[in-house]
Formats: C-alpha cells, structure tokens, sequence
C-alpha cells in the first residue's frame, strides 16, 4: 500500500488546521504500515478508531472556523465532509465485526486519495478567509 506523503505544498494556512491534516496523513500511513506488516486485527481497529476520532475532531474544527468566519461555503463543506464520514465509519464497522483486511485496505485508500484531493482542492479555498487578522483574532 501507498504511503501519503505530507508536503509544504499543501499546507492551507490554519495552523490548526494544517496540524490536523498532518495527523490524519500520520494515522493513514500507521494504519497502511499495521496492514503491510500483518500486525493484526486489533492493532488495525485500535489505529482505525484513532483515525475516525481525529476526522471527527477535525471536521468539527474545521466547520466551526468556516461558520465564524462567515465563508460561504460552509454548509456545503460540511455535507461533503458527512458524505466521506459516514462511508468510512460504516467500512470501519465491517471491518471491526467481520475482521476483514481487505476493507482495512479500502478504507485507507479511498481516505488517502479523498484527504489528498480534499487538502488540495476545496481546503485551499478557505484558507484565505480563514488567515484575515479579523477570523485571527476571533481564535
């Protein structure tokens, strides 16, 4: 499996933000690293609920800057990050009650190709709003 590379180039300008992305890329490579080394089933749950967790924790940072900061696109931005959720969540569930690795597998590289296109393509939109000294000093 592929790892993620995190890279200078798609920093959004948030440092939150941007501490969150590179999380996620850190957790999407152990769990990819847990599955290349057949580290087991429990090691690959244990990773997979950290990474939920953080999405989860990221998603609501995120969304709660883009509504204060008035960005027009929050509702959308929070509908397409329920659209990505709510899939990943329920491959995590298949996985964790029938121990499949393949869905391991899928899971990591569909988030992989989602948070990379993601950070790169509507992330980027934001992030001039999101760094005006008025948003700034609303932190």
């Amino acid at each position: 499996m592929t790892k993620m590379i995190w890279n200078e180039a798609m920093k959004v300008g948030v440092e939150e933000l941007d501490e969150d992305h590179v999380k996620l890329v850190a957790l999407l490579n152990e769990v990819a690293d847990a599955i290349a080394t057949s580290q087991g089933r429990d090691t690959v749950n244990e990773i997979l609920g950290r990474l939920m967790e953080s999405m989860k924790a990221h998603f609501a940072r995120e969304e709660d800057f883009l509504v204060k900061s008035g960005y027009p696109g929050a509702a959308e931005h929070q509908s397409e990050h329920d659209q990505i959720l709510r899939p990943a969540l329920e491959l995590q569930a298949r996985f964790r009650n029938d121990g499949s690795p393949m869905i391991s597998v899928e899971l990591v590289s569909t988030l992989q190709c989602w948070l990379d296109n993601r950070i790169q393509g509507a992330d980027m939109q934001y992030g001039p709003r999101l760094n005006t000294r008025a948003f700034l000093l609303l932190l």
